[in-house]
């Protein structure tokens, strides 16, 4: 059988193709999976971020319901309710407050529609009477005629039931507040899977059950993260970060669908596809080009050859060796320098690679950093030091809470402006850092009140522990030629073995501090 034989042009553009096509095929790869992981590393961290944010503000505000509730209840129960507190509530929308009695008939309408406070509690449906005497808010109700609302509730020990109906409008701002892309929103739904907020109107007038969605669940067991899922409403697949509110157990996504990520990534490739396939047309060109220089002086020396076959004068035959040995020459200096030139580039390419690698390590780790700390003090925030306190009593470890307070820390702002106020805020921080040890932990919960770790949960310890924070915050802070002088309050409370209710752990030592305040502030109290 005879060897195939090949034109040596054909073989050299071939290998030449065969050669490129890999660096070029790479390239592509690496471009296509470099922007998928830049869109899903979008949803992760502006996505989730925007999830916890709006979680954080939904929680203060259930908070600050919460507290504006029990100061009407007892106002009302000693029956000097006004309409300051009226109009207190009604900033926070409260819709209708009453009293109801033990058998659940309305006793007292104290202000609001009172369609939104029936005659008696049988005519809706509330949680299970709360035994602690703590405020609750109720599923979502829908109410003929009118927009859902919650009901904050109580009882008192005289097994009274106070109620206040709170309408929807700031948690709809907050959703309406949120759309990006052609169908990016959010979605807010209550602790049972009924719609809080969405974009779909009729869903939200009619309080939809969607907890059968798994995201929902999810959010229903008091989780966050990013999860895809199929949304009935939108009629498409989705990809969303998410989180629950602490204080009410409503969940929060920011969904978007995953088509509008397929369709970014659909431009990368067709661009992608568009530059592979000019820079194969334009090596072909150049291949062909090139395999003709290579083939040219083989040509010239098999020109020789039969020359010299044929009996050709030998000086003829010398200086057409001269030539042929020059061409073969300058076509291996010009495949060495071509190859310089490609290693050069693929060290190039590698240390853009590489640089662009680290500013996104960079940009991940600021981005986790803005998550857990506090922007004025750099403190671990109120979702770190919830984590870190939930993680230790999962671990069963014991430990003391202290939550602080300032006191008349309003009038530093009112009289020194608020950029003052924060100086002095991150001064305080460092302060009472200065004083803790490694394994405790300080955090700022919010506006001037603090929360600390110790890491011991002796009574004793921990008191004496608490008195010298006091004693080192008695000592004046100087700014520049400004001395201020401020004192603070601290509730105390230590872990017991099988606590695993946080909330009601923080709630005791916020009622201990408020005590302290009650009895002259700058002192001490403990649970």
């Amino acid at each position: 059988m005879k060897p195939l034989k090949l034109p040596l042009r054909l073989i050299l553009l071939s290998a030449m193709l065969i050669v490129s096509i890999v660096p070029i095929g790479l390239f592509s790869y690496w471009t296509i999976q470099n922007a998928l992981a830049k869109e899903f590393s979008a949803v992760n961290e502006k996505h989730l971020l925007l999830a916890h944010n709006i979680t954080a503000a939904l929680d203060r505000y259930a908070v600050d319901a919460i507290a504006v509730f029990d100061t009407g209840v007892l106002q009302a129960k000693e029956q000097h309710f006004h309409a300051e507190q009226t109009a207190l509530m009604q900033q926070l929308d409260i819709e209708a407050f009453a009293k109801y009695d033990h058998n659940g008939a309305l006793n007292e309408h104290f202000f609001g529609n009172k369609a939104l406070t029936p005659e008696s509690l049988n005519t809706i449906t509330i949680e299970p009477k709360n035994a602690d005497f703590k405020s609750s808010f109720s599923t979502i109700k829908t109410i003929p005629q009118h927009e859902p609302v919650l009901y904050l509730y109580r009882q008192d020990s005289q097994q009274n039931t106070w109620i206040a109906a709170i309408n929807t409008s700031y948690i709809s701002n907050i959703q309406m507040s949120i759309s990006f892309g052609d169908k990016g929103h959010a979605a807010i739904v209550d602790q049972q899977g009924a719609i809080l907020a969405h974009p779909n109107k009729a869903w939200q007038q009619q309080a939809k059950d969607i907890s059968k969605i798994s995201i929902v669940q999810s959010m229903m067991e008091g989780r966050s993260g990013v999860e895809q899922f199929y949304s009935p409403a939108m009629e498409a697949d989705m990809i969303a970060g998410y989180s629950t509110v602490p204080t009410t157990g409503w969940g929060v996504m920011i969904p978007q669908p995953t088509s509008e990520l397929s369709l970014k990534l659909q431009d990368v490739k067709q661009i992608t596809l568009y530059v592979a396939l000019s820079c194969l047309i334009i090596i072909s060109i150049l291949s062909w080009w090139i395999s003709g220089l290579v083939v040219k002086p083989v040509k010239q020396l098999i020109k020789m050859t039969q020359d010299l076959s044929q009996h050709q004068a030998l000086h003829k035959v010398k200086e057409d060796n001269r030539l042929v040995s020059a061409e073969v020459g300058s076509l291996i200096e010009s495949f060495h320098e071509m190859a310089i030139e490609v290693d050069k580039g693929q060290k190039e390419l590698e240390r853009r690679v590489t640089e662009r690698t680290e500013k996104l390590h960079k940009a991940e780790q600021k981005a986790r950093h803005l998550a857990s700390h506090d922007q004025v003090t750099g403190l671990p925030n109120r979702i770190a030091i919830r984590e870190d306190a939930q993680h230790r009593i999962n671990k069963g470890e014991k430990f003391s809470l202290l939550f602080i307070d300032l006191d008349n820390f309003k009038p530093v702002n009112d009289q020194y402006g608020h950029q003052m106020g924060d100086r002095l805020l991150k001064a305080f921080g460092e302060r009472l850092q200065s004083h803790l040890g490694n394994k405790d932990k300080l955090a700022r919960y919010g506006g001037d009140e603090f929360i600390i770790l110790l890491h011991t949960d002796n009574a004793t310890h921990s008191e004496n522990i608490a008195e010298q924070l006091l004693a080192h915050i008695r000592y004046p802070f100087s700014f520049e030629e400004l001395d201020i002088s401020i004192h603070a309050c601290i509730g105390l409370v230590q872990s017991v073995e099988k606590t695993h209710d946080l909330d009601q752990l923080i709630h005791q030592a916020d009622l201990a501090m408020y005590d302290a305040k009650k009895s002259g502030k700058n002192c001490l109290i403990c649970v």
